[in-house]
This record gives structure tokens, C-alpha cells and sequence, in this order.
């Protein structure tokens, strides 16, 4: 008799959610994408929380994938959450502090919401705080172990399949070498500036595995980069090419040391890609330097190079002024809904405006506690000291919050999930990690015998 394996039966059904996707984008058939999320459900089930991490991940740059088939787009969000019942359900208890925690910011919301009456929204802003109870249990208990490397190979996957998708749902209408000399790639993320952060937290993330790297992160490294570039966002433009100083600049320090091997081969490798393709970077050069100055101005003028973003939060940064009121508690997620916006539905197009204009100093105060006990928690459960290479995806995703408005989006605990997860450890073997070479698990092993016997 065959004996059932949980794990390759989840791991199909990752492959037949994908497939199943890419069928039912080609030949629009409805029945396809119901038989796709009936394999994601039953994956999310199968699965372990290494799995459910990863297939969340891979989602988050494809929120809109069943646009247009199912006509809705709350299917990626349902099962972006899914996870927290499913951990509830396996284990048979509540983290009291997540819990307390979740349940703290849902009744803050759950105020607003009653106050100015949004009930319409009031399920969706529920179901984007509830994640937030997944997120801090991944985090911070200790008997729960992550592959970060398979982690940010599923956000690289999810951001290179969300790009192939967008093609394949235009394929009949839209010729891709046009369409990227002219237009800027979105992927099927539905907005080119959301998808470039996702990309950039994913080029981060790889790039901080260091001895663990395989030959497809190479692949997704370059490919992600020229997405980067083709989607002409100036705010992930700017990331990325503080991400590539750093990591170069750490290579300048670490020439002879093994653990750059995966840096240097970036390296020489993109001499050869830049040559290669030279002709096609002088075009994204000046396709880029043409958004900095989309306007017409000098490049040197504010509204130009933030695209009037600062027009934008200077206007809510009146209303906070103004009004203390707001200022104090906020108007909830929905704060562009409420009568002293219906002729500024714009939102803030800053995370930390979003959060104030949200949820008032009140909020923030909550926020930071929330934080500050994670991160304490975090750091009480890990095995081998900090570095800064495990602050730089939490570093570019809190410069990316400077342009994008994030709190009330679906994917918003899952991107700060990414961005914290180095902090717990790179790897469920992290010691081997920082050794980088096959004897670091013995020398460890030595070191707490050692230890051991001195106590």
C-alpha cells in the first residue's frame, strides 16, 4: 500500500494551482480558476507553515490574478488568511499575545467603522488586521521554522509569474516588446509602483541568503532587476540601486571571502549582461530619466520627481493640522470615503500618512507596541547575533512605505512579514548559515558541548 506524503501532495498542488491558472488565463474558462483555488485550499490544508509561507508569498504580486475570470477580487485575500484558521484549527490553542494584539487594532478599526459608517468595508479592513495574527506567531514562536531561502525564492517566483501572467491575459491584444518600449510593466499586480516593491523586498531577500544559493537565483536576481527598470518606478529605482551599492560595496570588503561568492558571480555577470545588452539599457535609461521628468520641469522640481506626491500629503498634512481631532484617532482605513474628501479620493501615497490619517497618534502609539514586542520576542528566540544584512529588506520596505500607500492593502502584514523574517534567522539551520561551509553544524555542535560542560 502507498504510503500518503502530505508534503509532495501539497507541493502538486502548488504546481496544479499554477498550471490551472495558466490554463484558465489562455482559454478563459471559469471552471478552470474554481478547480485552481479548490488546489490552493487543499495545498494550504496539506501543507506545513514552511509551505503556507511560501505559497502566501508567491501570491502577494499576483492580488488580482482572477480578475476578469471570477469577477471578483477578494478570492487572493481569502486565501492569503486562510493560514490563521488553519494554525488554529492544527494546534488546538491561541497565541494570547497575537491574539490580544489582532484583536486590539480590529476593535480600534471596528470604532471607526461604526463611527463613519463604512460597514461595507467592514469584513475586507477585518480580514487585512486578521493576518496580522499568522504573521506574529511565524515570528515569534520558537518552535516554528521557516526556510527564508525558500521564502524569498516564492516572492521572486510569484513576482516573475505575475509579470508572465499580465502578458499571457494580453497575448491576443498586446505585442510585449512594444508594449515595454512604451508602457510601464505592472505585472497583474494591477499598479507598477506596488509590484516594484514586491520585486525589490524579493532581490533583498535573495541576496542576503548567501550560502545557500542556488543556480536559479541568479535567474531571478537579473530578471527581477530588469522588471525593476521596466516598470520605471522612480521610488523602487532609487531601492534598488541602494540595494546594489550596499551589496557591492560589502563585496569591495569581502573579496576573498566565500560568503561573497554569490555577490562576485552577480558581479561579473552583470558586466556581461550590461554589455550584452547595452543597446537595450541606454533605452531604459532614458526611459527612467524621462519619468523623473514626466511633467515637463526641471528634474531638480519636487512635484515632478515625486510625481505631485508631496501635493498629495501636504494636503492631508493640513487636515491633521487642523483638525486635532483627527490628528488624535483618525477616520479609519477608509479615510479618503469620508465627506471632507469626496472631491479628493486620492489616498495618501505614504504608509506612515496612511497610518495617522487611519488610525490618529492613537493608532501609531498601538502600532509601536505591536512592534516593539514582536521584535523583542523575535530577538529572545534567536540563536546567533544580528547583522546588518538581516535589517536591509525591513530598511527598503520602510523607504518604499515613503511613496506607496500600504496599511489597508491585503498584502501589507505579509510584505512586513518578509521584511522582519531575517530577523528571526535566514534558515531553519542558520548556525551552518554564518559558517558557511559543511563543517559549521559539528563546530556548533562542539562549541555547546564545550559550553555545556564549563557551566
Amino acid at each position: 500500500m502507498l504510503k500518503f506524503h502530505k508534503s509532495r501532495a501539497a507541493n502538486f498542488m502548488i504546481i496544479a494551482f499554477v498550471l490551472l491558472i495558466l490554463i484558465g488565463k489562455l482559454f478563459q474558462i471559469r471552471f478552470v480558476f474554481y478547480l485552481a483555488l479548490a488546489s490552493a485550499f487543499a495545498g494550504m490544508t496539506l501543507g506545513d507553515d514552511n509551505y503556507r509561507v511560501g505559497f502566501c508569498l508567491m501570491l502577494v504580486p499576483n492580488v488580482r490574478i482572477f480578475d476578469g475570470a471570477l469577477s471578483q477580487t477578494y478570492f487572493v485575500n481569502i486565501l492569503m488568511a486562510y493560514p490563521v484558521f488553519v494554525k488554529i484549527i492544527e494546534e488546538r490553542r491561541i497565541n494570547v499575545t497575537a491574539a490580544i494584539h489582532t484583536l486590539l487594532l480590529m476593535a480600534w478599526e471596528m470604532g471607526h467603522i461604526l463611527t463613519f459608517n463604512y460597514m461595507e468595508y467592514a469584513v475586507a479592513n477585518m480580514a487585512c488586521i486578521i493576518l496580522l495574527y499568522y504573521v506574529e506567531c511565524i515570528l515569534t514562536e520558537k518552535d516554528t521554522h521557516i526556510d527564508f531561502a525558500n521564502a524569498a525564492r516564492k516572492l521572486a517566483f510569484g513576482s516573475l509569474m505575475s509579470s508572465f501572467m499580465f502578458f499571457v491575459s494580453y497575448s491576443k491584444t498586446l505585442n510585449i516588446f512594444d508594449y515595454l518600449k512604451t508602457a510601464r510593466l505592472s505585472g497583474y499586480a494591477g499598479d507598477p509602483n506596488y509590484y516594484s516593491l514586491y520585486i525589490c523586498l524579493a532581490v533583498a531577500m535573495l541576496l542576503i541568503i548567501e550560502g545557500k544559493h542556488k543556480t536559479r537565483d541568479y535567474v531571478y536576481v537579473f530578471t527581477l532587476i530588469f522588471l525593476v527598470l521596466y516598470t520605471t518606478s522612480k521610488m523602487a529605482v532609487l531601492t534598488l540601486i541602494l540595494i546594489l551599492m550596499y551589496f557591492f560595496g560589502r563585496l569591495l570588503f569581502n573579496m576573498l571571502s566565500r560568503r561573497s561568492r554569490f555577490i562576485r558571480r552577480i558581479a561579473v555577470i552583470s558586466v556581461g549582461v550590461g554589455m550584452f545588452f547595452s543597446s537595450t539599457l541606454v533605452e531604459l535609461i532614458d526611459k527612467i530619466v524621462a519619468r523623473f521628468n514626466e511633467n515637463g520641469l526641471e528634474t531638480s522640481d519636487v512635484n515632478s520627481i515625486t510625481s505631485n506626491r508631496n501635493l498629495i500629503q501636504s494636503y492631508y498634512l493640513e487636515e491633521l493640522v487642523t483638525n486635532p481631532a483627527v490628528m488624535a484617532f483618525g477616520y479609519g482605513l477608509q479615510y479618503n470615503e469620508t465627506e471632507e474628501y469626496i472631491g479628493f479620493k486620492l489616498i495618501a501615497h505614504n504608509t506612515y500618512m496612511d497610518l495617522i490619517m487611519s488610525w490618529g497618534i492613537v493608532g501609531v502609539v498601538i502600532m509601536l507596541v505591536i512592534f516593539w514586542q514582536m521584535i523583542r520576542q523575535i530577538n529572545h528566540i534567536r540563536t546567533e547575533r544580528l547583522t546588518f544584512n538581516h535589517f536591509v529588506p525591513m530598511i527598503i520596505t520602510a523607504f518604499t512605505f515613503l511613496a506607496l500607500s500600504c496599511l489597508s492593502a491585503s498584502m501589507f502584514w505579509w510584505v512586513v512579514f518578509a521584511s522582519l523574517l531575517p530577523l528571526k534567522g535566514l534558515q531553519p539551520n542558520e548556525n551552518a548559515a554564518y559558517l558557511d561551509n559543511s563543517s559549521g553544524l559539528l563546530r556548533r555542535k562542539i562549541f555547546v558541548k564545550l559550553r555545556g560542560v564549563a557551566h
